[in-house]
């Protein structure tokens, strides 16, 4: 098995956070037979982070050291801890549109067209800490070793934490939307359908929300 403790996985953490903000100004006052035009923009900005810990079963062995000095007589057996996997990404999406509305007794129809580009990164890596030795054991036996003439007899270990990303560019996309808000005193809820003219998708959502 390439990974035989990936049965018993100790804990998966998760770490998430997403941001954002949308602006609107009207453009056209809504009156009896107008309906109010407007026009927006937003920004969100989305992080988040699997770490899948415990999924080698054990710690991994970097290899056994001996003081330079044979006066010395200690021996390391060094390892990392089995390392924490993480998989994490963030994402940015900007978006514009604009909007057509009509308020009729407690019903809001409404239509519009939006423009979004979204960027990012993503990538994994892994996290892990030194166990057997400490760092200024390390100094102390690379500079014992320098000292009798040796290069280097353990290499630098202090950073345990590697990590790959690679930018994300999703480009533009175009959608058209409708739908119709329902507000009930301080209760409103949404009901909206939109396209995606690029990907040729539709799709839907609902939101029910307390607005004082």
């Amino acid at each position: 098995e390439l990974f035989p403790g990936v049965a018993a996985l100790q804990a998966l953490d998760l770490d998430y956070l997403n941001l954002g903000f949308d602006v609107r100004m009207p453009i056209v006052e809504e009156g009896l037979l107008i309906p109010e035009v407007a026009i927006g923009g937003g920004y969100n900005y989305l992080r988040a982070k699997i770490g899948f810990s415990g999924i080698l079963g054990g710690d991994l062995n970097i290899g056994t050291f001996e003081h330079p000095d044979p006066t010395d007589g200690r021996t390391w057996d060094v390892s990392l801890a089995d390392p924490t996997v993480n998989y994490e990404w963030s994402a940015n999406v900007i978006d514009l549109k604009a909007q057509v509305s009509k308020g009729l007794l407690i019903f809001r129809p409404y239509a519009g067209v939006g423009a979004s580009i979204g960027f990012g990164r993503a990538g994994s890596g892994f996290e892990s800490q030194l166990v057997g030795i400490t760092e200024s054991e390390i100094a102390e036996i690379n500079e014992a070793a320098s000292a009798l003439g040796f290069s280097d007899v353990i290499p630098e270990l202090s950073g345990t934490t590697f990590n790959l990303s690679a930018p994300m560019t999703g480009g533009w996309s175009f959608r058209a939307f409708g739908g119709i808000a329902l507000n009930i005193l301080v209760v409103k809820l949404d009901l909206t359908a939109m396209y995606d003219f690029l990907a040729g998708n539709y799709g839907a959502t609902v939101g029910l929300r307390v607005q004082l």
